[in-house]
């Protein structure tokens, strides 16, 4: 015996397929949201030197005893 041909609703798959297409939209719209909270909590590491620096010169300005501000190895990607 053989199996009959599925029968196919073309609007049925016009409608499938924009949901579907909806759906990812909408996922790829969260993950951007994501993305661009997470840039903004933590910045990029490469202007964490310059900050650094300039804390350091803060420090020794205003005390000679000042001891510089180095990061913990590893804190921020890299070891400072």
């Amino acid at each position: 015996m053989r199996p009959y041909p599925m029968p196919v609703n073309k609007l049925w798959i016009e409608y499938t397929e924009r949901a579907a297409w909806e759906s990812v939209e909408a996922l790829r719209k969260k993950l951007a949201e994501a993305e661009a909270r997470i840039q903004r909590m933590a910045p990029s590491t490469s202007g964490w030197q310059e900050l650094f620096d300039a804390l350091d010169a803060a420090a020794k300005s205003t005390s000679s005893a000042a001891q510089p501000m180095r990061p913990r190895p590893g804190l921020l990607g890299k070891a400072g």
